[in-house]
């Protein structure tokens, strides 16, 4: 289970990596609605900074990020 860290680097850490995902989601679903090619290449290469091979301090969120990047050509 994940839990959210109590030292204040690390929860700062914790919540910035959580907004940039439900940033990206939004603009994800932006994108399946009026798809481009530019638009896709960022949502491609956003995708790879942010779900692969990530080194967060936290096993299980680094496997779950994995598991999204795995997920690549099913989500654009």
């Amino acid at each position: 289970m994940l839990g959210v860290p109590t030292a204040p680097s690390r929860r700062t850490a914790h919540d910035r990596e959580r907004r940039a995902i439900w940033k990206y989601d939004q603009r994800l679903k932006g994108y399946r609605k009026t798809p481009t090619p530019a638009r896709r290449a960022r949502l491609e290469r956003d995708l790879n900074t942010l779900f692969h091979d990530r080194h967060t301090g936290y096993p299980d969120l680094n496997a779950a990020l994995q598991k999204i990047h795995d997920r690549k050509d099913q989500l654009l």
